[in-house]
């Protein structure tokens, strides 16, 4: 049983923070359309409020986070979706 290297580990975390920022720049309703979890949701709201790049930065890694917690795939084919609409 091979132990994922920790670069792995990171790039994996980076790609699913780069996917929360794309919803991010999504408009509310659509993301409401996403069907999000709660709490990633009302993380991506409070990230399109904020102006400090500190806190900026610190909301992206916590949506990193919570990205983590929900299912990346479905997010992604939803994304999908809804670029088909545009």
């Amino acid at each position: 049983m091979e132990r994922e290297s920790r670069s792995a580990k990171k790039r994996e975390v980076e790609a699913l923070q780069k996917l929360a920022l794309s919803i991010a720049k999504l408009s509310e309703k659509q993301i409401e359309r996403l069907s999000l979890p709660e709490e990633l949701y009302a993380a991506i709201l409070t990230y399109k409020k904020l102006n400090s790049n500190g806190a900026l930065r610190r909301q992206a890694q916590y949506l990193g986070v919570l990205m983590r917690e929900a299912d990346p795939d479905v997010i992604q084919a939803l994304m999908k979706q809804l670029q088909n609409f545009k």
